[in-house]
Order: C-alpha cells, then structure tokens, then sequence
C-alpha cells in the first residue's frame, strides 16, 4: 500500500478524518489571505490617485511632440531654443498630504508630477549633444485639483516647461 494513502475506520478515526480535512480548509484559506496581503503595496493607483495620473499624462503628452515614434519637447524658455529627444519615457505623481487649511480653499489633490526618461539628449545650434543617462531636463511641475478643476504650475500664469513643435 502506497504511504500517501490514508484510512481511516471507526468513530475517532472519522474525526481525525474530519479534523485533517477541516485543517485542509483552514490552511488553504490562510494562505489565500496571505498571498493577497503580500501583494505590492500601490501596485495600482485608485480614486484620486488615479485621477492625478491620468491628468498628469494628458498634461505632459499635450507639451511634447511625437515624431517616428521617438518624443520630443521643445524648451519654452523664451531665450533659450533647444529641442530634447526622450527615450523610455514615464510620467509619475507624487501626491502631498492636504492640510485642513488646503481642503478648506477647496484643494482636492496637490503634489507634484514628473515627467522622466532613460536616456535623452538635446539639439542646440542644429547639433545634438551626447546621449545622457535619464532626463537632461529637468521636468517637474507642481499639479493641484482645486473646486473640480485640475491645475499645472505654481502661479495662475506659469509657462509650461515645454511645448509642441512641427516634425
């Protein structure tokens, strides 16, 4: 007879079997649980989060400029006149605890949003400088949603860093 095969005759060794399969059941269980607590936490972005993230990546999408696939966004500084070229790019919030002073003016959701890359380089006078490990400019603007509306900038007039241009 095999070893994992089990019998189990009369009353005590029904509750055995009754207890073994209960055990079965709890442990399964238990496991189960864990392996949803052990889950990364922030894997998924909910409610508001997911709100910001979603507006942050309307906002730096409607700044850049998207040539053959590769990203580009123009530097909206008025004297300068560079041009970057992003590889692997991503766009990340980071949300800021509201203050009560914060809900009682009718902020929302306030923090920050970044716009990143692995690699990039800029052109300057026609020619393009090295290839840089991450983002050679730094983008990252401040984003609040105040009374329903989503804001980008610290002052009501800020520019955008950059802007859209034609391929």
């Amino acid at each position: 007879m095999p070893s994992a095969y089990l019998s189990f005759r009369g009353p005590t060794n029904r509750i055995k079997a009754t207890l073994v399969a209960v055990s079965i059941v709890v442990l399964a269980g238990f496991v189960t649980s864990c392996r949803t607590k052990l889950s990364p936490a922030g894997a998924s972005k909910s409610g508001i989060d997911a709100e910001a993230q979603q507006e942050a990546e309307k906002y730096w999408e409607s700044l850049l400029t998207k040539c053959g696939g590769i990203i580009y966004g123009k530097d909206n500084r008025r004297a300068v006149d560079q041009i970057y070229e992003f590889r692997d790019t991503s766009i990340k919030i980071k949300p800021r605890v509201l203050s009560d002073a914060d809900k009682m003016n009718g902020v929302q959701w306030s923090g920050d949003t970044d716009f990143d890359s692995k690699t990039s380089r800029v052109l300057i006078g026609g020619k393009w400088g090295p290839w840089r490990d991450g983002s050679i400019y730094l983008n990252s603007e401040k984003m609040e949603k105040v009374h329903a509306q989503w804001k980008f900038g610290v002052a009501p007039d800020a520019r955008p860093p950059l802007r859209t241009f034609d391929c």
